[in-house]
């Protein structure tokens, strides 16, 4: 019980930091929507506090709220995902052609992970959600972050990577996690612990890189052919892997 605590009072030191920082530095109307995906962090870590001082770590009560938090931060990792592509690519008219093989990636992934789950008939339900939710995050940061990089040319600013970054472990890791967990029978303590781990570890990035604020550099006016060029080779190189010899 003491590691979980501790981690869990120096995540809630970090988020605080975040929020500070965002306010002092005028940073929360650049990164609104990374911000509102911190707050809403800080919001359920308050509740579980409270939760837990009520009802204790183990109880029924504290198990669905921090599970029932964890139900929308795909959707609001995603958001911030797509604002981020908004901030560096603007907003291009992306034709349905240009998606269609990232999109049948993506949904390769989740039928994958469907078909995993429904294998495992003992898994608990919110398990199974992050299951299926973390892989198609996981090929929705890769298309996305691929074309963002290549799009920014010289580089992204200090805090869009750090938000990137922050996002990429974050993911991956819960990914690596949960898989461990559910198909190859990692100790239920091991897995508590890595959720919390993570979540300190990307904080402590999200704090670094956004302690103050750093603009993105000036874009060249080729980068619009750079991403272009870019999603071609991707469609490419999905449909050598996904089309049938």
């Amino acid at each position: 019980m003491f590691y979980p605590n501790l981690l869990q009072i120096a995540s809630n030191t970090l988020i605080g930091i975040i929020l500070w920082r965002a306010v002092s530095t005028g940073l929360l109307h650049k990164y609104l929507i990374f911000y509102l995906f911190v707050g809403f962090v800080a919001a359920t870590s308050v509740v579980e506090l409270i939760t837990q001082l009520c009802w204790g770590r183990d109880s029924l009560e504290y198990y669905y709220v921090f599970y029932a938090a964890t139900l929308p931060m795909p959707v609001l990792q995603i958001w911030v995902l797509w604002d981020i592509y908004r901030k560096v690519v603007g907003n291009p008219k992306i034709s349905w052609n240009s998606l269609f093989w990232p999109g049948i990636l993506v949904i390769s992934m989740a039928l994958l992970a469907v078909f995993k789950v429904a294998a495992t008939p003992d898994a608990d339900i919110f398990h199974r959600y992050h299951a299926i939710t973390l892989p198609v995050q996981v090929m929705l940061l890769l298309v996305m972050f691929r074309t963002i990089g290549s799009f920014a040319g010289a580089g992204l600013s200090r805090n869009l990577t750090g938000i990137l970054l922050g996002l990429s472990l974050l993911v991956g890791l819960q990914t690596i996690n949960f898989t461990m967990f559910l198909f190859l029978g990692a100790p239920i303590q091991a897995f508590s612990f890595l959720v919390q781990f993570v979540y300190f570890m990307v904080l402590g990035v999200f704090s670094y890189s956004l302690w103050e604020y750093r603009p993105a550099r000036q874009l060249q006016p080729s980068s619009q052919a750079q991403v272009t060029q870019v999603n071609e080779k991707l469609q490419r190189l999905v449909k050598i892997f996904l089309t049938p010899k």
